[in-house]
């Protein structure tokens, strides 16, 4: 990317303040310049524990903005009275949405829903979709008129990897059972769509049932087809991998449940790890066209059978955004900045690989670390006389295990396995890791 954008380096330096559009055709930002502002409202309710009940929570100082200068739901004064009400009843559906959004912890101590949305304003997120969606003021129900290609809302969130961008698609999917469209969630790889689904399913197991919607991963038959015909009914919650057929067949049921007025007929597109879609220059690739026909580009359709109109919005959501902007840039496309939200969790919420630290690592009264106590593996500690261990590996990884926050990884290459199957007792079969 460097080498194709000279001035890729600007969207980590620069640290411009956006108040309407970021053209990524003029210009470059950085992230830190895009995170959500302030907002004006009040949770309904005490969290426990409440990391983002903070508006502030997971920002720099200097990303934070004074008091009084955040950004206002409700509108501001330039706003005609139809559209302040509006605005007044988007906050209160939004307010219910948050309200409905499992806290605490779940009876494995691990963080509900609403305790895992860190470094991010959620009551914001919900109340841009809803804006986005144009509801309240649109009535999905009765199959409103297609949206143009060139007015599709386009929204963007990213983060670190691992950091808990999978609330965001949760947090989707309670917007859209509200309203009344179904969520397409587009991941990557089989594997990755099969991993998806279930967590998307846990952080929304604690939902009432009139408010949670059905969550369910593509498969293929005439049983599942049936499946899939009743989730989007139920404005529900489809995931479903990177390949050309399962977007197609998807297309083909919302377009089927479009002819049909008392169906759903509209849906929200959802992309995971949405830099992994862009990969030509021309979108040459079978993936690419299908993406392009189902976003509903007219270019695409051409080459597809008939034509299928764009979802209520599309959503992107990468640890690495940087493709997406480059490719936003060579198109001249852009994104509203208050469309882009970013996950920028503190020390506390998150670790990251700066925060490893070479084990055997001693510090001083001050917290300094002393000198020549870090430990490392010499060439030739590990070999098959030893069984691939020794001492040093042996402390570490009881150390992991005693430590609060410790990592322990093996890496095993397929000469090793066996030999390590065989030391453990383990079975046996190929490949070429363990961990």
């Amino acid at each position: 990317y460097a080498d194709a954008d000279a001035d890729a380096h600007t969207y980590a330096d620069a640290d411009a303040d956006i108040s309407t559009n970021i053209n990524i055709a003029a210009a470059a930002t950085t992230s830190s310049s895009i995170v959500p502002s302030l907002v004006t409202y009040q949770p309904a309710r005490p969290i426990t524990p409440s990391p983002h009940q903070d508006p502030g929570h997971g920002l720099e100082d200097s990303d934070v903005e004074d008091e009084g200068q955040g950004f206002d739901l409700l509108g501001d004064e330039s706003q005609d009275a139809t559209q302040k009400m509006q605005a007044a009843a988007r906050l209160n559906i939004a307010q219910e949405i948050y309200n409905a959004i499992p806290h605490g912890t779940d009876p494995n101590g691990r963080p509900m829903l609403l305790n895992s949305c860190v470094g991010w304003d959620v009551m914001k997120f919900i109340n841009r979709l809803l804006e986005n969606l144009k509801y309240p003021g649109t009535n999905y129900s009765q199959g409103p008129p297609p949206i143009d290609y060139s007015e599709l809302p386009r929204m963007l969130a990213g983060g670190r990897t691992q950091s808990g961008k999978t609330a965001f698609k949760a947090v989707a999917g309670l917007v859209g059972k509200r309203v009344g469209v179904a969520t397409i969630v587009a991941t990557n790889l089989v594997s990755g769509r099969d991993q998806l689904t279930p967590k998307i399913t846990s952080f929304l197991k604690s939902v009432p049932e009139d408010k949670r919607p059905p969550v369910m991963a593509y498969a293929g038959g005439v049983k599942n087809k049936e499946k899939m015909r009743a989730c989007i009914q139920q404005s529900g919650i489809i995931v479903l991998s990177d390949t050309a057929a399962q977007i197609t067949k998807v297309a083909e049921m919302i377009a089927f449940c479009r002819g049909n007025a008392m169906e759903v007929r509209d849906f929200m597109l959802l992309i995971d790890e949405a830099d992994h879609f862009y990969r030509s220059y021309d979108d040459r690739l079978k993936l690419e066209q299908a993406m392009a026909h189902f976003k509903g580009n007219p270019q695409a359709q051409n080459k597809a059978k008939g034509t299928f109109s764009p979802p209520r919005l599309t959503l992107e959501i990468s640890a690495t955004l940087l493709p997406i902007f480059l490719q936003m840039r060579r198109k001249k496309n852009s994104v509203e900045g208050s469309n882009i939200f970013i996950v920028r969790p503190t020390k506390e919420d998150y670790n990251s690989g700066e925060d490893l630290e070479p084990y055997g690592r001693t510090f001083d009264q001050d917290n300094k670390s002393i000198e020549g106590t870090d430990q490392f593996l010499e060439p030739g500690a590990l070999c098959k006389k030893n069984m691939w261990g020794a001492d040093s590996t042996g402390d570490q990884e009881n150390a992991s295990i005693k430590a609060f926050q410790g990592l322990f990884q093996s890496a095993l290459n397929s000469l090793m396995e066996p030999i390590a199957d065989g030391a453990t007792g383990g079975g046996g079969g190929g490949g070429g890791s363990g961990g």
